[in-house]
This record gives structure tokens, C-alpha cells and sequence, in this order.
């Protein structure tokens, strides 16, 4: 897609390819991410990759630019990933407030972390600390309060 998006560069706007890279790059990076989004850090590093060269071709931007994302006013896969996991904890907590513990239903103890939701407790790296449900859990707690 990066390719087309560059060759296309001088016939339409700058406007119409971040449009276009919306309509068609983005979307796919969205679709699911908060549970592909947990797979291995290369598979990660490989789809920012791309995600760098549609935005190089788009914004004649250099793909190493540290502040690509800046200064194309586009939100990381990263960010994205993070974003839809604590939409994801929110929207169950909209349908059923049962489905999370929190901190003050664990104790009656009034701390900064009183609203925070309860981390489960995982035995395994691979499928605890890095599956959707704790990932998620650990995102929508580090948000600030209000």
C-alpha cells in the first residue's frame, strides 16, 4: 500500500493520502489489535515497520524520524493497541460491574489505588503476563483519575 500511496504522491493532496492511509492501513491495524496486539515483539516491530513506510510515503517523512508519529498526527500501533484494550475494559465494565474486582471491595483501606481493578494472579509469562485480559487490566489502571 505504501508504494501505491507514494507513486499516487503528486496527484492528490496530502489531505486525500491520509484518507486513503485511514480508509485502507489503519483500519487493518485496528481491526482486533487488543488481542494481536500481545504477540511477539518482532511480529510488533514488523508491522510498525510498515505502518513507518506508509506514513515516510505519505508525509515525506524519513522512516528513522523518531517523531514520525508527531508530526503526522497519527496515533503508534503501540498507542492504538493500548487505546482499544482499555476501551475493551471499559465496555465490560458498562455491561456487567461484576466482572472486575476492585481494589476497594478488597479492603476497606482508602489508598490512591482504591479504584484501581484487582490484577488477577498468573503462573505463566507467556499466556498470564502477556494475555489480553491482564494486558488490558494493567492499561485501563494506569490511566489517570479523574
Amino acid at each position: 500500500m505504501a508504494r501505491i500511496i507514494y507513486k499516487m504522491k503528486s496527484q492528490i493532496s496530502e489531505k486525500h493520502r491520509k484518507m486513503l492511509y485511514y480508509s485502507y492501513v489503519h483500519s487493518h491495524l485496528l481491526y482486533l489489535c487488543s488481542v494481536w496486539g500481545r504477540t511477539t515483539a518482532k511480529n510488533l516491530f514488523m508491522l510498525e515497520k510498515s505502518q513507518k513506510a506508509c506514513l515516510s510515503s505519505i508525509f515525506t517523512l524519513q522512516k528513522s524520524d523518531p517523531n514520525i508519529y508527531k508530526k503526522s498526527d497519527v496515533p503508534s500501533l503501540g498507542s492504538c493497541i493500548d487505546i482499544d484494550s482499555v476501551k475493551y475494559v471499559h465496555k465490560k465494565m458498562l455491561d456487567d460491574a461484576q466482572t472486575f474486582t476492585l481494589q476497594n471491595q478488597v479492603h476497606k483501606y482508602h489508598t490512591r489505588n482504591a479504584g484501581n481493578i484487582v490484577i488477577p494472579s498468573v503462573t505463566s509469562t507467556k499466556y498470564g503476563t502477556n494475555g489480553v485480559n491482564y494486558q488490558a487490566i494493567k492499561a485501563y489502571n494506569s490511566l489517570p483519575k479523574k
